[in-house]
């Protein structure tokens, strides 16, 4: 298993520096997970991550899931065919939503 890092300011998400996003090859199926430091502005928001294909194609239908809580989750097996993945947050507490930009990872 491989562990891709993400941190999270307010709205915008980035690769954390200290992991490496290098040699990653599409095809990979349970491999991946998605991991992310979030700052207080997330405090008690319920966290989904959506994956984006390279195509820009977003449906109702589009890979998401749940962070657990140790903020990791899987990334779909069905996103990793794509050369372009592009990944991005939202958060929803009470009467509080927040999003993300999108943040790319390339696979060869």
């Amino acid at each position: 298993m491989r562990r891709l890092e993400f941190i999270v300011h307010g709205q915008r998400i980035e690769k954390s520096s200290t992991c490496s996003f290098a040699g990653l090859v599409k095809g990979s199926e349970g491999y991946l997970k998605a991991s992310f430091s979030f700052d207080e502005d997330w405090d008690g928001c319920a966290k989904i991550v959506k994956f984006r294909d390279e195509f820009g194609c977003v449906k109702e239908s589009a890979p998401v899931c749940e962070i657990n809580g140790k903020n990791v989750c899987d990334i779909p097996n069905e996103i990793l065919t794509y050369a372009r993945i592009y990944i991005s947050v939202i958060g929803h507490k009470k009467n509080y939503k927040i999003t993300t930009n999108e943040v790319e990872v390339l696979q060869k």
